[in-house]
C-alpha cells in the first residue's frame, strides 16, 4: 500500500541522516499504521 511505502521510505530515511535504530523501531511498531511508526521514530529523537 501507499502508506505502507511511506512508512517505509520514512524509516530508512531516517536511518539514513540521523543514524538511528529506526530498523529496530519499525519491527517493534509493525502493528501499527505509518503515523504509529513515524511518531515512535520521533520519539526515540
Amino acid at each position: 500500500s501507499s502508506l505502507g511505502g511511506e512508512a517505509a521510505a520514512g524509516v530508512a530515511w531516517g536511518y539514513k541522516h540521523f543514524g538511528l535504530n529506526l530498523e529496530y523501531n519499525y519491527a517493534k511498531n509493525s502493528d501499527f499504521d505509518s503515523g504509529g511508526v513515524m511518531f515512535g521514530a520521533q520519539m526515540r529523537f
